[in-house]
């Protein structure tokens, strides 16, 4: 039983994990790595505000708190669906999940956006206007990352090779853009 007053949390190596079963209320941030045997994070506390899960091949989100402003997704090939993204969200990171094929529909708070290594994503569909970093690369079947917000600083475009200059449309004022 973990105490009440619990605000970080971090499972890591845990091969024998399949559930991380009750988490405390005071619970604000979660780290959960390398745990190959957990295929569910359970109901999540609604105080959580940062998640990162990393090489995590069976696991599967589930339901979101809304209160969660920072989501980070590293090498959990098992992860095909992002479901409903909390309208709180400021942060969404997704590294390396080959299975995932839509982003949904993106928050409108949500401000930096980075994906790397997921080959089935196709566009990137509705940015959000107060998007200021986006970071795209390995996305071998993107096509379209559709009208760039005015609100966006930096972008960093690699390794899309499908994506033409008809599929990335910038009206943007100050920017940073890296391309390679």
């Amino acid at each position: 039983l973990l105490p009440g007053s619990l605000t970080y949390l971090r499972v890591s190596n845990c091969p024998g994990i399949t559930s991380l079963g009750q988490l405390p209320s005071s619970l604000t941030d979660l780290r959960v790595d390398n745990c190959p045997g957990i295929t569910s994070l359970g109901q999540l506390p609604g105080s959580l505000t940062d998640l990162r899960v990393d090489n995590c091949p069976l696991i599967s989100l589930g339901q979101l708190p809304s209160s969660l402003t920072d989501l980070s997704i590293n090498d959990c090939p098992g992860i095909i669906s992002l479901g409903k993204l909390p309208s709180s969200l400021a942060v969404l990171m997704i590294y390396r999940c080959p299975l995932i094929f839509s982003l949904g529909k993106l928050p409108n708070s949500l401000t930096d956006l980075g994906i790397t290594g997921c080959p089935r994503i196709t566009n990137l569909g509705k940015l959000p206007r107060l998007l200021t970093y986006l970071q795209v690369s390995n996305c071998l079947s993107l096509t379209n990352m559709g009208q760039l917000p005015r609100s966006l600083t930096y972008l960093r475009v690699e390794d899309c090779p499908d994506l033409t200059s008809r599929g990335l449309m910038v009206s943007v004022g100050k920017l940073t853009i890296h391309i390679s």
